[in-house]
């Protein structure tokens, strides 16, 4: 399958209820989501709860973000990413929470890492063909904090 990734570095995590990072399907693939990793870095200690939602509309006004290619043979994604959209898409069912941690001054260590990977006898997070249809990592927020954010997904037409 194709694969790529989207990859967002010192994305502020100080607005509770913000999209930090949301993914939508192109119009024609399916996306089906591998593995979502979030790592914090932050000058206060604290807990940071992330929902992945889905999103039945694009948000707006973020920072686009290109995914990447795994394999340089593979066409460009149709799927489309953005940070921090000024105006966040239609949020839909909560798929998965995530928790992460953080020690005030602590050494950034996988220690302040969490995320969501595949489990190999189940389903990835889908997303249906269609440029409304996406997740997005809403977080809880915590003042004076960034996040380091990275999802890697597959495009397929089945």
């Amino acid at each position: 399958y194709a694969g790529y990734t989207v990859m967002a570095e010192a994305v502020s995590g100080a607005t509770a209820a913000s999209h930090t990072m949301q993914l939508m399907a192109g119009s024609t693939l399916i996306v089906r989501v591998r593995r979502i990793y979030i790592h914090a870095i932050a000058a206060a200690a604290g807990t940071v709860r992330f929902e992945i939602v889905r999103l039945t509309t694009a948000g707006t006004g973020g920072t686009v973000i290109t995914p990447s290619k795994l394999d340089n043979g593979d066409a460009a994604a149709g799927a489309t990413a953005m940070t921090l959209p000024t105006v966040k898409g239609t949020e839909g069912a909560l798929i998965w929470p995530i928790t992460v941690g953080e020690a005030a001054a602590a050494p950034q260590t996988e220690a302040n890492a969490s995320g969501w990977v595949q489990h190999p006898y189940s389903k990835p997070i889908t997303i249906a063909a269609g440029t409304t249809n996406g997740i997005a990592l809403k977080c809880s927020g915590l003042a004076a904090t960034t996040f380091d954010v990275v999802i890697e997904f597959v495009e397929t037409n089945f």
